[in-house]
């Protein structure tokens, strides 16, 4: 019974013993580690991937689906922490310098984008705002008269939503544009365009009655079409 005491004691105390239980726990330690590491990186890329995701949605990239694949394939990718700490490092001014331009392009795009042109070639006679000559009307846009018959233009690029005829302003046409911007044309001689049909700028979409009223909405709200033309006035 003292030897089989002994013996077990002496297993128990067996320094090979103690450090096959510290090899398996750091084993262990840096497997968790590993592992950590990983879903760290892979939580920080997905964050990524969705704020480009919102920001390709709002800025209308023309090549989405490219950098779409290049983030899927970084993923998928086994991690390089040296690289990866040093991409972190220079996180703060990525996003400054991606947020600043974001700023920008929205001002450019909703406020001072100066892209339109001129519907017809005539005179303004009524700006924004001014009172419309012999009525008590307010003008929500341009006002150009011209000779009748003249060819009415898209003043950009964009997609018609509605064109027709009422009472009250003749003939018709709406134009939806990038960044939310619709342009109305109002007292239109004849329309030459169709609902659904896609427009360039300059192209023909109707004749003038010697009167155009072109006004221009943003947001379900009419704005000054000066602030979108190079017109000097």
């Amino acid at each position: 019974m003292i030897m089989q005491k002994t013996r077990g004691n002496s297993f128990r105390n067996n320094p090979f013993r103690n450090v096959l239980r510290k090899k398996n726990a750091l084993i262990n330690i840096k497997n968790y580690n590993d592992w950590l590491k990983k879903t760290l990186i892979k939580a920080v890329v997905s964050a990524v991937l969705l704020t480009m995701i919102i920001m390709i949605q709002v800025l209308n990239f023309e090549r989405p689906k490219k950098i779409l694949n290049f983030i899927e394939t970084k993923l998928e990718s086994s991690p390089d922490m040296g690289a990866y700490l040093a991409n972190v490092k220079k996180m703060p001014g990525y996003i400054f310098t991606f947020g600043n331009k974001v700023v920008t392009a929205v001002k450019i795009e909703h406020k001072s984008g100066k892209r339109f042109i001129p519907p017809i070639d005539g005179e303004i006679t009524t700006y924004f705002n001014e009172e419309i000559d012999g009525t008590s009307n307010i003008s929500r846009g341009l006002i150009f008269t011209g000779d009748a018959g003249q060819d009415i233009y898209s003043v950009d690029d964009g997609v018609v939503i509605d064109a027709g005829s009422n009472e009250y302003i003749g003939n018709y046409v709406i134009i939806k544009h990038k960044g939310e911007l619709l342009s109305v044309y109002k007292y239109v001689g004849a329309n030459h365009i169709n609902t659904n049909k896609r427009v360039g700028q300059g192209q023909v979409i109707g004749t003038s009655s010697e009167k155009l009223l072109l006004e221009v909405w943003y947001r379900n709200e009419p704005v000054d079409p000066i602030k979108y033309m190079d017109i000097n006035i």
